[in-house]
C-alpha cells in the first residue's frame, strides 16, 4: 500500500484538481491523507465535493492549526498506514490516471526504498516542460511532488526538522538516503506547479548549497561559484527562461498542454 500524503492551507481554488489527481488513479492500493492547516476559505467544501465522487477510497482527512509545511506532513507520515509514501501538495498533480499502477507493475528490489522520476513543471503562461532529475553522489536535483520512498525510513533518519529558519527540510532528509538505495523510474510521477516558499527569493537556493556542502557535494568554492550563476540566470526574466527551455526541450520530449 502507498499513503500519499496532500498538505493545504486556504487552497479553494487549487486543491480540487489536487484531491482528483489522486483519487482517480488506476491504482486501488491507496491510503489517501489530507492534512489541513485550519483553512478560513472554502478549502474544505472542496475537498468534501471531489471525495463524495469516490466513496470507496480510504480518505483521512485532518484539519487543524499547525506549525508550518513540513508540520503538517509530519502529521501525515504519523498517520500513513502504507509501506511507501509520497507527497502531493495543493496544487500539484499526478502527471496521468496510470502513474502509480506503472510505478508499482514491476517487482522494487528488496534494497531499494527510494524512487524517483523526471517532472513536468508549469510555466507562468500555463505551458509545461520537463524538469530532469538524478540523484548521484554529487548531487541530487529532486522534488518531493517527484519522490516516492519507504516510510520506514523516517525510523533510520528522523521526521522533517520543523523550523521557521529551515525551509529545505525534504532536501535534507532526501540527501541521507544512500544512493545504492536509490532508483530512478520511467514514469514521470508528478506536474509541478511552483511558486512555493522555495522559489521565493534566493534563501532556499543558499540553503540547498550549503547543504550540499556539509554532505560533501561541493567545497566553499563551488557553492559560491554555483550560486553565482544562480544569481546570474535569475537576473533574466522568468518568461523568457521558461519560453527558452520549452523550446529547447518541446522538440526532444512531448509536453502535455494542460
Amino acid at each position: 500500500m502507498i499513503s500519499v500524503i496532500t498538505i493545504c492551507y486556504n487552497a479553494e481554488r487549487e486543491i480540487g484538481w489536487t484531491v482528483e489527481s489522486v483519487l482517480s488513479q488506476s491504482y486501488k492500493n491507496i491510503d489517501y491523507i489530507i492534512v489541513d492547516g485550519g483553512s478560513v476559505d472554502s478549502t474544505l467544501n472542496e475537498i468534501e465535493i471531489v471525495t463524495k465522487k469516490y466513496p470507496t477510497r480510504n480518505v483521512k482527512i485532518i484539519s487543524e492549526p499547525d506549525k508550518g509545511i513540513y508540520d503538517a506532513m509530519n502529521k501525515g507520515i504519523k498517520r500513513a498506514s502504507g509501506d511507501w509514501v509520497c507527497m502531493m501538495n495543493a496544487g500539484d498533480r499526478f502527471a496521468n490516471n496510470e502513474v502509480l499502477a506503472n510505478v508499482f507493475s514491476k517487482p522494487i528490489p528488496a534494497n531499494i526504498s527510494f524512487l524517483y522520476s523526471d517532472f513536468y513543471k508549469a510555466t507562468s503562461f500555463g505551458r509545461y516542460f520537463i524538469v530532469p532529475t538524478h540523484c548521484n553522489e554529487d548531487s541530487r536535483t529532486l522534488v518531493h511532488q517527484s519522490v516516492i520512498y519507504r516510510k520506514n525510513l523516517h525510523e533510520r533518519f528522523g521526521y522533517y526538522i520543523v523550523t521557521p529558519k529551515i525551509i529545505i527540510s525534504d532536501y535534507l532528509f532526501f540527501l541521507q538516503i544512500p544512493v545504492e538505495e536509490t532508483m530512478k523510474v520511467d514514469t514521470v510521477i508528478a506536474k509541478y506547479e511552483g511558486g512555493g516558499v522555495s522559489e521565493t527569493g534566493s534563501w532556499c537556493k543558499q540553503q540547498g548549497l550549503c547543504a550540499n556542502v556539509v554532505f560533501r557535494h561541493g567545497s566553499f568554492w563551488t557553492l559560491y561559484i554555483d550560486f553565482l550563476k544562480w544569481r546570474l540566470k535569475h537576473s533574466i526574466p522568468l518568461r523568457w527562461r521558461e519560453w527558452f527551455r520549452i523550446k529547447l526541450l518541446c522538440l526532444q520530449t512531448k509536453i502535455p498542454s494542460s
